[in-house]
């Protein structure tokens, strides 16, 4: 458990930092907007493809992976299927929960 809040300790700091600067007016609406999207589409992905190439897959619980490709897959259809029956809050949660990157703080 411990280990867990020495992990989770850097992503805190650095959400407080980033909300200070923020608040303090360190840079301009534009200037946040561009970081954003510099460490959404190539500074974030990066990371995953450093950590996977250094990553070893010899003991992959390959039972777990399959569960989660047929979860995902799932989520994928029901939010297909979402897409063409209604416009209410039901889609957008599906189809949210299904394309949106919740791999930060993991």
């Amino acid at each position: 458990m411990l280990a867990f809040f020495y992990a989770l300790i850097p992503v805190v700091l650095i959400t407080a930092l980033g909300w200070l600067l923020a608040k303090q007016n360190f840079l301009a609406a534009d200037g946040w907007r561009a970081i954003e999207k510099l460490v959404y589409f190539i500074f974030f992905p990066a990371l995953i493809i450093n950590v996977l190439a250094g990553a070893s897959f010899e003991t992959v619980p390959w039972a777990m992976v399959l569960v989660l490709i047929g979860s995902q897959s799932t989520l994928a259809l029901l939010g297909l299927l979402a897409k063409r029956a209604d416009d209410g809050p039901r889609k957008g949660s599906i189809i949210q929960s299904n394309v949106r990157w919740n791999t930060f703080v993991g």
